[in-house]
């Protein structure tokens, strides 16, 4: 083979691979997709779209369109709950819708402040929601005060009047026999230097009682304490006037002293500094006995 032939040879196989290269380059502008497919679009920046969805559409002569701004933050202001579900919030212990740590809220279940609903709020105020929960605030245009509880009813107590005291009757038969009780007693003070007694006469009917009680029942110091007495002496069922009675019988009881103890006993009433005054009662029964009772006051 001559030379000539080989060159129109090489130049034959030389536009062979020329003429497929142009035919492969053909083939890869122009890709056949399989029917049903969407056109990927062409490049743009950021993340590719997925082949399953097609891409925003875009708006030849609108604005380009702008990211959404930002949700606005939650409000701390309260907003009315109405019942929605919102946590109702702790609140404080109570008793009473009256407490005072319960200006606003009805106090339920032993709670007060939180709330779900506006039926567990007082007059004028709502449940509202706050940072810490739903609870009973004032509403728009109500007054802050919580309202006046309405006034509780009051038994007012029945005014009791004391009896007044007693007094001997204006025909008094033992006038003269009081008067003589009270001066041998004070004599007897006297020579003890203890100050005389001045005579209970507001206990006297009592102490007449108790000298009519005691011949009754003859039984001597059986009505003590009766008129809220601290001392009492006694002479039962003595025979003679009133006068020579008094008489004798005083004299036989500051003879029982001095001295201390149960044998000293009248002497050590009849003297007693503490003392400030003094009943005389009497009675004097059918037979002619005279009961003469004696009731120290402080």
């Amino acid at each position: 083979m001559n030379r000539k032939l080989r060159r129109a040879i090489g130049m034959m196989v030389l536009g062979t691979v020329v003429l497929v290269c142009a035919c492969k380059r053909e083939r890869a502008r122009q890709p056949q997709y399989p029917p049903g497919q969407p056109t990927p679009p062409g490049p743009m920046q950021g993340p590719a779209y997925p082949p399953e969805q097609p891409a925003p559409p875009a708006s030849p002569s609108g604005p380009a369109m702008q990211p959404a701004p930002p949700a606005p933050a939650p409000s701390s202001a309260p907003q009315p709950s109405g019942g929605s579900g919102l946590t109702p919030a702790s609140g404080f212990a109570c008793t009473s819708d009256a407490d005072l740590q319960c200006p606003f809220a009805r106090c339920l279940n032993s709670r007060c402040g939180g709330c779900s609903s506006d039926a567990e709020c007082k007059q004028g105020s709502r449940c509202m929601a706050t940072p810490l929960g739903a609870a009973c605030v004032p509403s728009a245009g109500g007054s802050s005060a919580p309202p006046a509880s309405a006034p509780t009813a009051t038994t007012t107590p029945p005014v009791v009047t004391p009896p007044p005291p007693m007094s001997p009757p204006a025909a008094d038969t033992f006038a003269v026999a009081r008067a003589r009780c009270l001066q041998r007693t004070n004599d007897f003070r006297a020579r003890v230097s203890a100050p005389a007694l001045g005579s209970r006469s507001d206990q006297l009917v009592c102490a007449d009682n108790a000298a009519r009680t005691d011949a009754a029942a003859k039984t001597p110091h059986g009505a003590f304490g009766k008129c809220n007495e601290s001392a009492q002496n006694e002479c039962p069922a003595f025979k003679g006037s009133l006068d020579t009675v008094i008489d004798r019988c005083l004299q036989m009881m500051f003879d029982e002293g001095p001295g201390q103890g149960p044998a000293h006993g009248h002497y050590t009433n009849m003297t007693n500094t503490n003392y400030r005054s003094v009943a005389c009662g009497f009675h004097v029964t059918q037979d002619g006995a005279v009961w003469v009772v004696q009731n120290f006051y402080r």
